[in-house]
């Protein structure tokens, strides 16, 4: 498992809580059979964290103003 390919499992729409849970419910039969019961911690974590970049930012429309309608004139154009 790569982040790559957690990316493509989000982009589908999949969810981080999904795919940790398809995951601890399919554990390898020797892991199962040494006791272990889901995937590690840092896996799970991992998996949050790349869901939550991917959600961190959201596009919208915006309007750029290029000068101050009230006597600033240039002041903001300027930073641009």
């Amino acid at each position: 498992m790569t982040r790559e390919s957690v990316r493509r499992a989000l982009l589908q729409g999949i969810k981080a809580g999904q795919l940790i849970g398809y995951l601890d419910s399919h554990i390898h039969h020797r892991a199962a059979a040494r006791g272990v019961r889901g995937i590690p911690e840092t896996v799970r974590d991992q998996i949050l964290r790349w869901e939550e970049e991917r959600c961190r930012f959201v596009a919208s429309q915006a309007y750029l103003y290029r000068s101050a309608p009230c006597g600033g004139g240039g002041l903001i154009s300027q930073w641009l």
